[in-house]
């Protein structure tokens, strides 16, 4: 059976109850971290086939790659015993569908589409899974997440180096057959417009904006738990040199968690890593991006202003609509979708998932949604710093709903777990918060 304990002597009968825990505790340790590793091959497996779908006939439908793998993962995690279902976040999911389903049927404003509600739902019950972990098991899973984040870094780093060297930007899209590339993302940005520069896309990225997400999110928990110097560096380069905005939100939202984790000097020579990278940018005539996405803000019709001001600005009209659309919301799939199209300098609508879900279904679906969501990300015992980065990504970056890579990551990150109160030999895992604690007996790869 895969998972058979290999460490250490087993207590003959009659030993010490002591031993036997320690036993029992080092077997589950063993266990997990052989699921952790697998964990961390999956994470890497998915970041490298976000771009690729499966067509099922049609522009629009398709099932993306990652989604497929993650599910493989759970239903042989479950299979072997190390992973279940949790019956609050259970319950809590057939009462949100519940909801979202009543939201469809008593819409009298117009259509929903079945397809958009069936990927939200099947997007959203990857959270009732968990696998319990002990505290120093999950922080090998982080460990192996900055390692692969700092590989994004290297990756965008790259695209820099190719550019600079007038080979232009390694591309996917070139190798990619059309039909299985996953759809409605600009892969190649200019810079900024008539720009001889292109957005770094990290190869395997949707857009420039999500590597730079990605790898914000692994500088925050670099910081946090390990503090690798060269990690901290290459992360916080290419967190600039994305000249990707969320990635810096991202990490100005995190900082006043890491004001208890980080040394003074570590922040200082982030933000001295950034001036510098900035300094040589306006060497060579890149700042002025900058500041040109700064005055975004302001802009109708640019890509912030899509991404932040448009969506909350529909969220607060939707709060003052009509009483029947405020309660069953305007249908599953009718909020405009994303259209980009570089030569009319139009940009893609970006609908954050708390837009679409209170717009689409309903105050009353949202609410069940929004206590769903918070449950799994933050009802685990993991970090509170890793779920709010996690929850910042998913919950207000990106068009995140029924993009499935997003759930992913929130899964992986944080959502994934329940973590022990004890570690091995009864010291307390490396985190300064409770954890809710399972049987100590625990055995990992067992029924």
């Amino acid at each position: 059976m895969i998972g058979t304990i290999t460490t250490g002597r087993q207590p003959r009968a009659g030993s010490d109850p002591a031993a036997v825990q320690s036993y029992l505790l080092q077997s589950s340790l063993y266990e997990e971290r052989q699921t952790v590793d697998f964990l961390a091959i999956e994470f890497a497996l998915v970041v490298i086939t976000q771009k690729l779908a499966i067509p099922l006939g049609g522009a629009d439908n398709q099932i993306p790659v990652a989604l497929v793998v993650h599910y493989a993962t759970l239903v042989w995690l479950i299979a072997v015993g190390r992973a279940r279902i949790d019956i609050v976040r259970l319950m809590l999911f057939c009462i949100f569908s519940a909801a979202a389903v009543l939201a469809q049927v008593g819409n009298t404003v117009g259509s929903y589409s079945v397809p958009s509600l069936g990927l939200m739902l099947i997007t959203s019950l990857l959270l009732v899974v968990v696998a319990p972990l002990h505290g120093s098991s999950y922080l090998r899973l982080l460990k192996h997440f900055t390692v692969l984040s700092a590989g994004a870094s290297a990756l965008v780093l790259l695209d820099w180096l190719t550019q600079l060297a007038g080979l232009g930007m390694p591309s996917l899209e070139t190798i990619i057959p059309q039909g299985f590339n996953y759809s409605e993302y600009v892969y190649v940005q200019p810079l900024q417009w008539d720009s001889p520069w292109l957005k770094p896309n990290g190869l395997f990225f949707l857009e420039a904006s999500h590597v730079s997400q990605f790898v914000a999110m692994g500088l925050v928990v670099e910081l946090a738990y390990f503090k690798r110097r060269s990690l901290i560096a290459i992360n916080a380069a290419a967190v600039v040199l994305t000249f990707g905005g969320t990635g810096l939100v991202i990490v100005g939202l995190a900082i006043p968690f890491l004001l208890s984790k980080v040394r003074p000097q570590a922040l200082i020579a982030v933000a001295a890593i950034t001036l510098i990278i900035l300094l040589i940018a306006d060497s060579i005539g890149l700042l002025g991006a900058f500041t040109n996405r700064a005055a975004e803000f302001s802009q109708t019709n640019s890509s912030a202003y899509n991404r932040f001001i448009m969506p909350a600005e529909r969220f607060a009209e939707f709060l003052q609509d009509q009483p029947g659309r405020l309660l069953f919301g305007t249908g599953a799939g009718t909020m405009p979708k994303a259209v980009n199209n570089l030569a009319q300098l139009t940009f893609g609508l970006t609908w954050p998932p708390y837009v679409k879900v209170a717009v689409e279904y309903g105050v009353i679906a949202f609410a069940c949604w929004l206590a769903f969501i918070l449950v799994a990300m933050f009802g685990g015992a993991t970090p509170l710093i890793v779920g709010w980065v996690a929850f910042v990504q998913y919950q207000f970056l990106n068009g995140s709903l029924n993009v499935p890579i997003h759930m992913i990551y929130c899964w992986l990150l944080c959502a994934g777990y329940h973590l022990a109160d004890h570690d091995h030999d009864g010291a307390r895992p490396a985190f300064p918060r409770q954890f809710r604690p399972f049987p100590v007996g625990y055995n990992a790869g067992r029924s």
